[in-house]
């Protein structure tokens, strides 16, 4: 049976790459850590460590196992926090991410429903790509992030639920020469600068063909619903959105050839598959699920938390 302090002096080792400076971060002797490093591999049957003149270095095997230490000690601190929180009501940091777009749809509402309950949470929010999210998440940085689907490579660390789905449109202001006009094109929408989030360029060279993603993509990447929408009330750039950006008149484009190419896209609320939610963060899922669940018409949706 693996022992969590022998998993915490290992990982610091592994830090540190070297038995003296991890001996006094962690406040023990070295043949300590040397004693523990061989009760480890004694029980995994296998070398961890390789121990040279210029400190230590991770075996391929150490390399791996150095991963599931870390997840484990991170699901350790939150099982801690769990039955902690549960003694003192709901309670605690909550940090989680979205897309821009959907961040911009959902947050506010998030943080107002937090302020109201009287709930003793403080919360962190990223707006970011995907893949950005999903590595602050592997680090611990991010307890969930909503998203579009996320990359099929990542369901072994993740565990998603759909949502609802978001269809892109395209919004200009009132006084956009595009707004008046009856028959609108991509031809027409490419004639002007077109502003989104950073994953949307991606998104097109992954979904589309060049002819219509040359005509789409967005010319002004800025991950910021505020900049975004204020850029699209201000100039005659096209604003590329999965919803109504709630801003005063601003108009919709009817696009007259737009094809199944730019069909809706799953919303999703993605979380650690193997690590403990406090009661803190499941509240704030709930109340992120629900807002997101309601602007993109999913009828119903099953928290799994």
């Amino acid at each position: 049976m693996l022992d969590i302090v022998k998993l915490e002096q290992f990982t610091v080792l592994a830090r540190h790459g070297s038995y003296t400076s991890a001996a006094a971060a962690l406040h023990v002797s070295q043949p300590t850590l040397t004693r523990t490093v061989q009760s480890l591999e004694h029980t995994l049957q296998a070398k961890l460590l390789d121990r040279g003149r210029n400190g230590v270095a991770l075996t391929e095997i150490g390399t791996e196992f150095l991963q599931h230490a870390e997840d484990l000690l991170r699901h350790a601190v939150s099982i801690e926090a769990d039955i902690a929180d549960r003694s003192r009501g709901i309670k605690g940091t909550v940090r989680f991410g979205a897309g821009p777009a959907i961040g911009g749809v959902i947050a506010p509402d998030v943080v107002q429903s937090v302020v109201e309950s009287g709930h003793e949470v403080t919360l962190s929010i990223v707006l970011a790509r995907a893949q950005a999210m999903y590595s602050m998440m592997l680090d611990g940085d991010l307890d969930f992030f909503i998203s579009r689907a996320p990359n099929p490579g990542w369901s072994d660390k993740l565990q998603s639920t759909v949502l609802g789905y978001a269809r892109t449109e395209f919004w200009v202001r009132p006084a956009h020469p595009l707004a008046a006009q009856k028959r609108v094109t991509f031809t027409d929408v490419g004639s002007f600068p077109r502003v989104c989030g950073t994953a949307w360029n991606e998104l097109l060279s992954a979904r589309t063909s060049p002819e219509l993603a040359k005509l789409v993509y967005a010319t002004i990447e800025v991950d910021d619903s505020g900049i975004m929408n204020r850029l699209a009330q201000d100039t005659d750039a096209v604003l590329i959105s999965y919803l109504d950006p709630g801003l005063d008149g601003m108009v919709r484009l009817e696009i007259a050839d737009r094809g199944e190419e730019l069909g809706d896209q799953p919303v999703m609320l993605s979380r650690p598959a193997h690590r403990t939610l406090s009661p803190a963060v499941r509240y704030v899922m709930r109340l992120a699920a629900d807002r997101a669940r309601a602007s993109y018409s999913l009828e119903e949706v099953k928290h799994p938390w």
